[in-house]
């Protein structure tokens, strides 16, 4: 290969290397705008203007990582959440976190509450169960918590037990309650799979059940058995 081929070689390489840096620091400087939660927005709770923002960023950034995000706010305002939006997320186009289209129309008749049915993910089931303040974390319990299923079986004496069956399970809805002063029972429904459906429906036939809050993030422990036995090792 003669100089002056090598030169033009080089020339044409330079040039390239030129135009891909030109194109990608024109990419960096490119923007978009999108729009994000300014506060915790809970499940099942209607988008309101007070809720959301805009934000500008860069848009090789944005559709990396938010390629179907709202760009404006009235395309979000009168939507409603399927799952909890964190203060500062993205606000997209994603039919598993927010009820969006055609869905909308359905979820609503005339002005009134939402469609329950319609905020249900695929392959997720809701039942409801019924506890006292005692066993509802002390009516703390509020829509989007995650809780733990405690089982307590109706065996007296050293027969007896308890025991977590389910873990990180999120809170549905939540009915009843105090009402007139008065602690009355609550009706707690769960968001959870067909079998734990099944496992909730065989322990509330067979004992009773208490909800106790886990912690934001979900965790996942080793359930332990507590018996009566336990409960006396404890008080050494």
């Amino acid at each position: 290969m003669g100089l002056k081929t090598r030169l033009i070689l080089i020339m044409i390489l330079g040039l390239i290397i030129s135009a891909g840096t030109y194109t990608y620091l024109s990419s960096i400087k490119e923007t978009i705008q999108v729009v994000v939660a300014v506060q915790d927005i809970l499940p099942r709770t209607k988008i309101t203007p007070n809720m959301v923002k805009t934000i500008v960023i860069g848009k090789r950034e944005g559709n990396l990582l938010a390629p179907k995000a709202f760009s404006r706010i009235e395309q979000v305002v009168g939507l409603s959440t399927k799952t909890k939006i964190d203060a500062g997320e993205l606000l997209k186009a994603d039919p598993r976190k927010i009820l969006y289209g055609p869905d909308i129309a359905k979820s609503y008749a005339a002005g009134r509450e939402a469609d329950k049915r319609y905020f249900v993910p695929e392959h997720m089931r809701v039942t409801g169960v019924t506890v006292d303040s005692q066993g509802s974390a002390g009516d703390e319990l509020k829509l989007g918590d995650l809780v733990d299923v405690i089982y307590t079986s109706k065996e007296q004496g050293s027969t007896a037990f308890a025991v977590t069956i389910i873990q990180h399970v999120e809170v549905f809805s939540i009915s009843g309650g105090d009402e007139g002063g008065l602690k009355e029972p609550q009706v707690i429904n769960l968001l959870v799979t067909p079998q734990q459906a099944g496992d909730l429906a065989l322990a509330k036939r067979n004992g009773s059940i208490d909800l106790v809050l886990n912690p934001s993030g979900g965790e996942i422990a080793q359930p332990l058995v507590a018996t009566p036995n336990s409960l006396l090792k404890g008080k050494k």
